[in-house]
């Protein structure tokens, strides 16, 4: 997304993030899914006036930013060991143990999961699982052939962020479509045969990539 707007864009990225809280719960028709199942996030918003990109997330779906011949991680996952993050886990009243809020969910941060949100004495942004992003800014200066990645975490538990930059430079070197080689990335990451659960290749896979076919300056 570009714009010239950038403070009022954010503030109204952060509310949509708040709006989609509360429409995934409404519009769950299950009551029990609703508490158990849930989503992570990522938003990138480019501004023309100085090229600044701003990122958002929430969960382990990642940003990931190719320039001047390097890659930069734009995101960090919301992971329950992260000490900021266990601490307010453990104020709500939740344990985390190998990793898992509970034994369960290997995140702290998400769309959905309702049963890890559900302590009445609490506020929405104190609960065990939260739903409100980190906001990062880059002043990368783009050039011909940079990209920007977004992709949940079905690709980034088959590749990492170094090895899918150099991927993807080898499909643009060949001239082939963004579009094109999303697909191609996800073919790859495939399990070439059924996983078992938890393992990589199995998962879904959700890939976004934006390729500057001019220098921004």
């Amino acid at each position: 997304l570009l714009t010239n707007d950038v403070n009022n864009e954010l503030k109204k990225i952060s509310h949509q993030y708040e709006l989609c809280y509360g429409r995934i719960k409404r519009r769950q028709t299950s009551p029990f899914l609703a508490m158990v199942t849930g989503s992570t996030a990522v938003v990138a918003l480019l501004c023309k006036e100085n090229g600044q990109l701003h990122v958002s997330n929430i969960g382990d779906s990642r940003c990931v930013i190719y320039g001047k011949n390097k890659t930069h991680p734009m995101t960090v996952d919301h992971k329950p060991t992260d000490m900021k993050e266990l601490k307010r886990i453990e104020t709500a009243g939740s344990r985390v143990i190998n990793g898992r809020i509970n034994s369960g969910l290997n995140l702290s941060r998400a769309f959905g999961d309702y049963m890890l949100k559900s302590n009445g004495s609490l506020g929405p942004k104190e609960q065990a699982v939260i739903a409100y992003p980190d906001l990062t800014v880059s002043n990368e200066k783009f050039r011909r052939n940079d990209f920007i990645v977004l992709a949940c975490d079905g690709i980034w538990n088959s590749m990492n962020e170094k090895e899918a930059c150099s991927l993807i430079r080898k499909f643009i070197k060949k001239n082939m479509k963004p579009s094109k080689i999303c697909q191609e990335m996800i073919r790859k990451c495939i399990s070439p045969v059924r996983p078992i659960d938890g393992q990589n290749g199995g998962d879904n896979m959700t890939c976004i990539i934006v390729k500057f076919e001019q220098d921004l300056h």
